[in-house]
């Protein structure tokens, strides 16, 4: 009977103690969630802060970037251009030579056009550049870059691109 009575008590010890330790899970879970919940929107807020500042930072180093690389101002692409016309860009590349290369789609060469190119103290190059031929070319699509290179290059085909060559990003144009 002693028996059966301990047995009975440490029922009910066991029971209180696994409903205290099931309460405690239950609070300590709320406690956690809440935790988690916080925490989470506080952390998305520094996240969603962090990417602003980095979205910032890429836009300078894009703007940077642009301020700072070899390209062509003017035709613009898919323009109509004449049989010989201007072209213009700006450059960063003070200490090299500058030639406007002409490409006809047809045939794949390259022509140095004109070079070295005079730079302004701001950066900004202009020239000429022949499209084709009086006889030939009209109504053909043209590709036009700048090249910057230390190397001096001979106005007609460009045989051999240096290897310190520069190349600005290609303007495709039709002719008249």
């Amino acid at each position: 009977m002693a028996e059966r009575k301990r047995k009975k008590q440490e029922e009910k010890i066991n029971k209180k103690v696994y409903n205290i330790t099931r309460w405690q899970l239950f609070v300590a879970v709320i406690a956690l969630l809440g935790m988690l919940f916080f925490g989470f929107k506080k952390t998305i807020i520094v996240i969603r802060s962090d990417l602003h500042e980095v979205g910032s930072r890429i836009t300078n180093v894009e703007r940077t970037i642009e301020r700072n690389r070899l390209n062509l101002t003017n035709p613009g692409d898919n323009a109509v251009v004449s049989y010989i016309d201007f072209v213009s860009g700006k450059t960063p590349f003070f200490d090299l030579n500058h030639y406007i290369v002409v490409t006809p789609l047809k045939t794949g060469d390259n022509w140095i056009q004109d070079g070295p190119l005079v730079i302004d103290t701001g950066g900004i190059w202009s020239g000429r550049a022949q499209f084709g031929s009086s006889a030939v070319g009209s109504g053909e699509k043209f590709v036009i870059r700048v090249i910057a290179t230390k190397s001096a290059i001979q106005l007609g085909p460009l045989m051999v691109i240096p290897d310190d060559a520069i190349f600005s990003e290609p303007i495709v144009v039709t002719r008249r």
